[in-house]
This record gives structure tokens, C-alpha cells and sequence, in this order.
């Protein structure tokens, strides 16, 4: 929803509609987006004020002299102009006032546009920048945590249900953190998720389920137990199991 409404308001439909230059349904949508959405009812207020304000700056009015001229140019036979004659100048200077107001609302929309996309472009960097930076940190903390002097890695080995599999755990006992990277681990279905287990006094303890893909890129954190004496990884039903399927042990180490 907030993309739909950042795409209504990058876009040029509010300006066309307080310009009166929309369908009837984009202006049953407008109006129905105005009653809905606080920031389109502030929105259509800054257009409105906006232009307001620009046709009182604008504002056009006869030169002195204006209406003598025309009496005279039409024969001078009255000394005041018919209703039609008077229409007819109202209407003229009522067109160049339209003409000015047009050109200045032209020049203000041109502006209002510009500055909105330029808005959208210095957001767009700055989420993009904040994203790098977020990649940046975790880059860094990922290489200090494998090059700390008490990391250990432990390469837990494939089983006979799955001799090619190979899985990196890097495990620090000082930090008590571990993670994991996937060397190799067989294809599972999509409602199937891979599950390490650690061996805690005789009973196996969950440190977590992992994406082998995402393991397969970048090593992955996992939760630690202290006092583990192997480390073994199963096939679960995705979202993982409170105990191991001991038929699909798929890798696994004793520390």
C-alpha cells in the first residue's frame, strides 16, 4: 500500500486533478484516495494553496484607459458600452489573465515535478547506501568472527545416506557463537528445511534450521550450546522438528 501511494504521489494525477484535467474515474479515485489517505488529503492541500496563490500573484488587470480606448475605436456613439460590448472586453481580459495564470501554473507543475523525482532519486540512494552499509557491517563482522583466535572449524562429513555431503561450522567457545557454511548438501523438496543438532550430555539440542542456497553463498549464523559433543545435521519438515529425524542425518562431526 505505501508503494501504491508513493507511485500516486510521484505521479502527475493530483496535479491533473487540481487542474481539473482528469476522467471521472480518476477523479472518483482521487477523491476516494483523499478520504482514505491522510498524506494524499495534505498533498492535494499544498497543490491547492499552491495554485491559489499563484493566480492571486497573476491576477490580470485592464491598463488605465483600457475602456476609453475600446469606446472610442467602436465609434464613440455611447458614452457607455452596451452589455455585449462590456462581455466581450470582460471575456478578452479574462483570457489573457487565463493565458498568464496557465503559463505560471505550466512553470510551477514543471518545478513541483522536477523536485519530486529529484526527492525520489536522493531516497532511492540513500535506502541504497544504507543497504551497503548494512552489507558492509555484516562483511566485516562475518571476517572478524572466522579470523578470531578461538573460531574452530569443525567439517562435519557426509553419511552413508549422503556420502557427498560436506558442511563448515565454525565454533568459538570464547565468542559462544557458531556458524555455518555449506559445501555440498543433497537437493530437498520445497516443505523440507535442513536442521543442525548438537549433542548435549546425550541428548540432541537444536542450534537452528539454515537455506542450504544462502549457506552455499555466505556462512550463516547459528544458535551455540556449550558443552557440545558433536554436530550433526538432519532433513526436517520445513520450519524444523523439536526432536531429529534420525533417518535423514544427512552430515555430522564429534567435536
Amino acid at each position: 500500500m505505501i508503494e501504491h501511494l508513493n507511485d500516486i504521489l510521484n505521479s502527475d494525477l493530483l496535479e491533473r486533478y487540481v487542474l481539473g484535467d482528469v476522467t471521472a474515474e480518476e477523479r472518483i479515485k482521487v477523491e476516494s484516495l483523499r478520504i482514505e489517505h491522510r498524506q494524499i488529503r495534505e498533498e492535494l492541500e499544498k497543490l491547492e494553496l499552491s495554485i491559489e496563490k499563484l493566480s492571486s500573484e497573476n491576477a490580470v488587470t485592464s491598463p488605465p484607459g483600457t475602456r476609453e480606448c475600446i469606446i472610442k475605436s467602436i465609434g464613440g456613439q455611447s458614452k457607455q458600452p452596451s452589455a455585449t460590448v462590456a462581455s466581450g472586453i470582460a471575456a478578452f481580459w479574462l483570457k489573457i489573465a487565463a493565458a498568464f495564470i496557465f503559463g505560471g501554473l505550466l512553470s510551477w507543475l514543471w518545478t513541483h515535478r522536477s523536485l519530486t523525482e529529484a526527492n525520489g532519486i536522493i531516497n532511492e540512494q540513500a535506502v541504497a547506501l544504507e543497504t551497503l552499509q548494512d552489507d558492509c557491517d555484516q562483511v566485516t563482522q562475518t571476517y572478524a568472527f572466522l579470523n578470531h583466535t578461538h573460531t574452530l572449524p569443525i567439517i562435519l562429513e557426509g553419511t552413508q545416506r549422503s556420502p557427498q555431503s560436506q558442511v563448515v561450522v565454525y565454533w568459538n567457545e570464547q565468542l559462544e557463537q557458531s556458524m555455518l557454511r555449506v559445501v555440498e548438501l543433497p537437493l530437498i523438496d520445497d516443505d523440507q528445511t535442513f536442521q543442525l543438532w548438537a549433542d548435549v550430555e546425550g541428548e540432541m539440542l537444536s542450534l537452528g534450521v539454515f537455506d542450504a542456497s544462502n549457506a552455499l553463498l555466505n556462512p550463516v549464523y547459528m544458535e551455540y550450546l556449550t558443552n557440545a559433543e558433536s554436530l550433526n545435521i538432519t532433513i526436517e519438515p520445513k520450519g524444523g522438528s523439536d526432536h531429529p529425524t534420525v533417518a535423514t542425518l544427512t552430515a555430522s562431526k564429534v567435536i
